[in-house]
């Protein structure tokens, strides 16, 4: 029995589906590799949602008592029921229909079959953008919490709230004046990151996100982000599957500079290589100063066509002023006509402030359609792009 936990209805039952939907392809791809060899592992699979009691249960035996974490109620009956009920691979939600059977087939032209890849969930940003953020599974201390991906971050994070709430333990280190988790464990898509201290912002009071995973996770690796098919992977360089990935990917330069991983752009025909990714911010599909903001839009900032945008962020509202570039936007393969260009309203020098030169950060607005690959080796870094082009 897996259990998956949410405040929101919807997003248990949809980690549940897909969850279940990953297990059964896995289970298909197995059989595929070993047909001949041995006979077919078949996992039938029921899916139930509701509430349930959930924690400690003393079990007794004739000579001995054990207690295990579980889940117990009517619900997870039900879902016991429903798992019997399925036969041949199948999988069955709580109306008895089938989400996928034993003769559904393996997409033969999916570049991401071998890898390991968990589902990632968009954050929808209400007047803003249906695929505001990018929320990953990371199993922190043995639980499974929900951290925002976040390419513009050097260095992973776990607001103060969310130690609270999840009953993280954390200390003061005197010598650089941060908090910081004790050492925990923490896994993300299948890679494993023992006795971490990771980062804590007291003055954070949210709990949602949970956290923050940067780049400090994901320096090293191949990270695939399949931003249509909501998939996130991290694989190491030489794992099952990267190699032939890497041979269908469409490379740009990238490189690691103060914290951030550079890109090359085009934008209005002019070449830029001080612009880096920050999947923190996927709604905006270029953010820079007011100063740089003038000369890619024609425009001063005042005018009344202008977006407004007004978002949430570390616990405070934020206004930004868009409007669309003259020219198109050029990364590798991924071309978009007269992008939406944002600065900040309450910090227009914003970049120019910073201890290092960049002009601003893309989001993932440009690759909501592709498959985005970064190879984040430190001497190797690259931008990519699987799949075709979009306008």
């Amino acid at each position: 029995m897996i259990i998956f936990q949410s405040e929101d209805k919807k997003d248990h039952a949809q980690t549940a589906v897909s969850t279940a939907i990953a297990i059964h392809y896995k289970t298909l791809k197995v059989n595929a590799e070993l047909r001949g060899k041995f006979e077919p592992t078949v996992v039938n699979m029921g899916i139930n949602s509701g509430r349930v009691f959930l924690g400690a249960t003393r079990f007794e035996g004739l000579s001995t008592a054990r207690w295990t974490f579980t889940a117990s109620g009517l619900t997870t009956v039900f879902a016991a029921r429903i798992a019997g009920l399925a036969t041949d691979g199948t999988i069955l939600d709580p109306d008895g229909k089938a989400v996928a059977t034993e003769e559904a087939q393996l997409e033969p032209d999916d570049p991401l079959v071998d890898l390991t890849c968990v589902r990632f969930k968009w954050v929808d940003a209400p007047g803003i953008a249906n695929r505001a953020a990018i929320l990953v599974p990371v199993v922190a201390g043995g639980a499974t919490l929900r951290f925002q991906l976040d390419t513009g971050a050097t260095v992973s994070m776990i607001p103060g709230g969310s130690a609270a709430k999840f009953g993280i333990e954390h200390q003061y280190n005197r010598e650089d004046g941060n908090w910081y988790t004790t050492p925990i464990d923490l896994e993300l898509a299948g890679g494993q990151y023992p006795g971490r201290e990771v980062f804590v912002d007291p003055e954070l009071t949210r709990s949602e996100p949970a956290g923050t995973v940067g780049l400090d996770l994901l320096e090293g690796k191949i990270v695939v982000l399949d931003l249509a098919g909501q998939r996130f992977c991290l694989n190491d360089p030489d794992a099952p599957g990267v190699a032939a990935l890497l041979e269908k990917t469409a490379f740009t330069p990238a490189r690691f500079r103060d914290g951030k991983l550079f890109i090359e752009a085009r934008l209005g025909g002019e070449a830029f290589d001080d612009i880096f990714y920050d999947t923190g911010a996927s709604a905006f599909p270029l953010q820079v100063d007011l100063s740089f903001w003038k000369q890619l839009t024609g425009r001063n900032g005042d005018e009344e066509s202008n977006t407004r945008w007004e978002v949430r962020s570390a616990d405070k509202t934020v206004a930004f002023i868009g409007a669309p570039a003259v020219g198109s936007l050029e990364i590798g393969q991924a071309r978009i006509e007269n992008p939406m260009v944002f600065f900040r309203e309450d910090q227009p020098d914003l970049f120019a402030e910073w201890e290092f030169s960049t002009r601003g950060f893309i989001g993932n607005v440009p690759f909501l359609e592709q498959v985005v690959v970064l190879d984040l080796r430190p001497d190797a870094s690259r931008f990519g792009i699987v799949g075709p082009s979009s306008d």
